[in-house]
């Protein structure tokens, strides 16, 4: 999303023409897709609107942590199967953890879903790398963890 222009808070309305009302028209239009074609996008971007135009391609299934942050070094996402998602649930699974690594030290475990960081909401991958267009001073995420939410501040 980055690469394609897209920022932080940027609102998809419409794409290719065809109005978007939300994260799931969003999808359901990327689906119809062929990877490599090129979409015109319109964005609101802090109120103005701006148009973008971006070519797809298709995005990994799992992505090191290291890419966002060095603070998460160690840990693999991936986007919430689709189980997870249907049944209500939005964010980014942890998918591994090494052993010993930075985000092990920070508390992360396999398994954990994380719905929040300081940089924002976390519906999928797609708004995780968002957040980290510019790398936040102070870092914390809120995970999904055996039913519970908590907190872990990111060093």
């Amino acid at each position: 999303a980055a690469q394609a222009g897209l920022r932080a808070g940027d609102v998809i309305t419409a794409a290719n023409g065809q109005p978007i009302g939300g994260r799931d028209a969003l999808r359901n239009f990327e689906g119809l897709q062929a990877l490599g074609s090129r979409v015109t996008l319109a964005v609101l971007r802090e109120g103005k609107p701006v148009t973008l135009q971006i070519g797809l391609k298709e995005q990994p299934r799992s992505i090191a942590g290291a890419e966002f942050d060095p603070r998460l070094a160690g840990a693999t996402f991936s986007e919430l199967p689709a189980n997870l998602r249907n049944s209500g649930l939005s964010g980014v699974l942890v998918e591994s953890v090494a052993r010993g690594s930075r985000a092990a030290q920070n508390g992360l475990q396999a398994g954990d879903v994380v719905i929040a960081a300081t940089t924002g909401a976390v519906d999928d991958i797609a708004a995780f790398r968002a957040g980290f267009t510019r790398q936040p001073a102070d870092l914390a995420l809120r995970v999904m963890r055996g039913g519970q939410q908590g907190v872990l501040p990111m060093r």
